[in-house]
C-alpha cells in the first residue's frame, strides 16, 4: 500500500490549481501535522508545479496560511446551506424544529471533534499574523451573514419569532458553537452533556420555538 503522503490527488472537473493546492494541504496537515508538511510533498500529492504554488501563494507560508483558513471553515459554509435549502422545502414549525435538531446534532456529533480542535489551532495561528487574522475574521463574518440569511427566511415562513433579531443571534451562535471545542479538551462527558442541554434550549428560546 502507498504511503498516505505520496497519494496523488487529482482535480475535479471544476476546480483550479488553487483549490487543489489548497485541499492537498489541508489533508496533509489533517495527516501528518503541520510541522511535518514539506513543500516537496505537497507538490507530489498535488501534482501541481513549483511556479504553481508560488504563483498563488508566494511560497510555502502562504499555501498553510490558505490551508489553515479552509480548515478554520471546513463545515460551517456546508451548514448553512444545507439549512438554507431545506428551510425552503418543508412548510410546518414541527418540521422546522426537527432540522434545527438534525444540525445541532450534526454540528456537535462525535465526528466533528477532530474538525472543532482545528478551528482552534486555527485561531491560535491568527494570533501570529494580522493579515491572517483579519482573512479568518471576514470568513467568520460571512458566515454569521449567511447564517442570520437562512434564518430570515425561515422568519418569513413563520418559524421563528418576529422581533428575532437574526443577525444577533446567528453571531452568538456561531460564537457559542466555538465553545464547543474548548470541551472537547477538557475531555468531561458530563459537563458536555450539561453544555449541549443548555445551549440547545438557549437555541430553542431564542428562536422562539
Amino acid at each position: 500500500m502507498p504511503n498516505t503522503a505520496s497519494r496523488l490527488i487529482t482535480a475535479t472537473p471544476k476546480e483550479s490549481t488553487r483549490d487543489v493546492l489548497v485541499r492537498t494541504a489541508v489533508a496533509l496537515i489533517d495527516e501528518i501535522g503541520e510541522p511535518h508538511l514539506r513543500l516537496e510533498t505537497v507538490l507530489q500529492r498535488s501534482g501541481a508545479s513549483v511556479s504553481s504554488l508560488y504563483h498563488y501563494f508566494g511560497n510555502l507560508d502562504g499555501l498553510l496560511c490558505a490551508a489553515n483558513i479552509e480548515r478554520f471553515n471546513r463545515y460551517a459554509f456546508a451548514d448553512i446551506e444545507y439549512l438554507r435549502e431545506h428551510i425552503i422545502q418543508i412548510s410546518t414549525n414541527e418540521q422546522f424544529r426537527e432540522l434545527v435538531e438534525k444540525i445541532l446534532g450534526m454540528i456537535y456529533s462525535e465526528d466533528r471533534r477532530i474538525q472543532r480542535r482545528h478551528r482552534i489551532d486555527t485561531v491560535h495561528h491568527a494570533s501570529a499574523s494580522e493579515d491572517f487574522a483579519s482573512e479568518i475574521g471576514a470568513r467568520h463574518k460571512a458566515a454569521i451573514e449567511q447564517l442570520s440569511s437562512a434564518l430570515e427566511l425561515a422568519k418569513e415562513k413563520r418559524f421563528l419569532r418576529q422581533d428575532l433579531d437574526t443577525l444577533g443571534f446567528s453571531a452568538w451562535f456561531l460564537g457559542n458553537s466555538f465553545g464547543r471545542g474548548l470541551l472537547d479538551i477538557v475531555d468531561d462527558e458530563h459537563i458536555s452533556d450539561l453544555w449541549l442541554k443548555t445551549h440547545k434550549n438557549a437555541c430553542f428560546q431564542l428562536l422562539g420555538m
